[in-house]
C-alpha cells in the first residue's frame, strides 16, 4: 500500500473520500483502479498528483516525528516536482 493510500485512510477516512477531496482540488476524474495502476508501477501519476500527495504525506509523516503543524507544513511547501 502506498504511503499516501495509508495515511489518508487513517482513522474513519476511505479512499473514495480521499480520491474525492483530490479529484475536486485537481480538476480530475482519478479512480481506485489508476490508484492501484500507480501502486504497482503499472502508470505514472501526473507531477500535478505527485505534488498533490507530496503536500499530504510530508506533513503526516512529519508530524509523526514530533513536528508542530506549522513547521511540517512549511518544510512540505519547499518540496515540489517541477512541472507545475
Amino acid at each position: 500500500m502506498s504511503t499516501w493510500r495509508s495515511i489518508v485512510t487513517r482513522g474513519d477516512g476511505t479512499l473514495t473520500e480521499a480520491l474525492a477531496v483530490m479529484n475536486a482540488a485537481l480538476g480530475m476524474k482519478l479512480t481506485h483502479s489508476r490508484i492501484a495502476q500507480w501502486e504497482k508501477d503499472e502508470k505514472a501519476p501526473s507531477s500535478a498528483v505527485i505534488n498533490y500527495m507530496l503536500a499530504t504525506v510530508i506533513p503526516a509523516l512529519l508530524n509523526e516525528l514530533g513536528h508542530s503543524d506549522s513547521k511540517a507544513r512549511a518544510i512540505s511547501s519547499k518540496v515540489r516536482i517541477p512541472g507545475l
